[in-house]
């Protein structure tokens, strides 16, 4: 499932890029490739390392899992999200990203961390049907949007990324649609303290192994 659902995002991601080539400019699709690349590296900060101790500590009902993996990474959110604000605000956008450029930004950033807390929730319950119904409609949101900017003949990168906003929405809907979690199965104060002193032991890792590999993409739209 976690398979299918990487393969989908890739397909998704190659209609929206030619699509986005039909109206944006190369400076246009330079200045989206590097917001949601900007926002894909604060996402690995915004979850402070928390996904691998968590898969492997906890099991359990998949709106459980989803629920206490969202409130756990929210603080990490909350902390990255003023960067976000400052780096998108001091980036070399060819348009002008203020403020509702940057406001997108924030806010891919902060859905991101969702879209983790339900790849975690799938793999800890193995529950796939609300991760697969969520990975699809996600994709058609994208695409069918990037389809109606087409046709509507938009150029604006900043109304783009609102489109990669926008896609993410279902899955903080998933927050009041998902099973009610169970309190005995939430964590204690000390097994959340556990998890995420794991998370910081463990966040060098994800940021050679996922942020780094980001390296390249943030600098080519800059050159």
């Amino acid at each position: 499932v976690l398979v299918a659902a990487q393969i989908l995002a890739a397909g998704g991601a190659v209609a929206v890029n030619l699509l986005a080539a039909v109206v944006l400019s190369p400076a246009g699709r330079g200045d989206l490739a590097f917001a949601l690349q900007l926002a894909y590296f604060l996402s690995v900060f915004a979850v402070m390392g928390l996904e691998r101790p968590f898969i492997a500590s906890r099991s359990g009902g998949f709106g459980t899992e989803y629920r206490v993996f969202a409130r756990m990474v929210t603080p990490g959110t909350l902390c990255v999200l003023p960067i976000a604000f400052i780096a998108a605000a001091l980036s070399p956008f060819s348009t002008r990203w203020m403020w509702m450029g940057v406001i997108a930004i924030a806010a891919y950033v902060a859905l991101n961390s969702l879209v983790h807390a339900l790849r975690v929730a799938y793999v800890c319950s193995r529950e796939w049907k609300w991760f697969a119904v969520n990975a699809i409609v996600t994709q058609l949101i994208i695409v069918v949007g990037a389809v109606l900017l087409v046709l509507i003949g938009v150029n604006d990168p900043v109304v783009w990324m609102w489109a990669y906003a926008a896609s993410a929405i279902p899955t903080a809907v998933l927050l009041f649609v998902a099973p009610r979690p169970s309190k005995h199965l939430e964590p204690t104060r000390t097994e959340k303290r556990g998890l995420r002193r794991r998370g910081w032991v463990l966040l060098p890792s994800e940021f050679s192994n996922s942020a780094m590999l980001r390296s390249d993409r943030l600098l080519l739209p800059i050159l």
